[in-house]
């Protein structure tokens, strides 16, 4: 996880370290993400709590990542068009209804693809 954005997280693999098929590790975090809120959804609605609804978008390309800021504020973080794109994917997802969206090229991907 890099970072919270209000009611969003930001997440990213394959940095700083390698992450060999980070295309099918980022596709399966939200895959067992969605089946996790699902089992703690009926728990929360059975005790009168909120139903609580996530979407996610996925994408990959390259990106510019490291520390970026001042003395004052520093993050390590990624930015660049990629990150554009996976956040248009999640916001897709509210007009068809769906929770999660990959794009073409991770679902082209050989580790996704498969």
């Amino acid at each position: 996880i890099d970072k919270f954005i209000g009611d969003a997280i930001m997440a990213f693999w394959n940095a700083p370290d390698p992450v060999r098929l980070y295309q099918h590790a980022a596709v399966l975090a939200a895959v067992r993400g969605q089946q996790k809120l699902a089992e703690l959804r009926e728990q929360w609605e059975r005790a009168g709590m909120p139903a609580l609804r996530c979407r996610v978008g996925i994408h990959c390309g390259p990106v510019l990542v490291g520390n970026y800021g001042c003395d004052e504020k520093m993050d390590y973080t990624i930015i660049g068009d990629p990150v554009n794109l996976a956040s248009r994917l999640e916001g897709l997802n509210k007009k068809y209804e769906t929770t999660v969206m990959i794009s073409e090229e991770v679902f082209g991907s050989p580790a996704v693809a498969k």
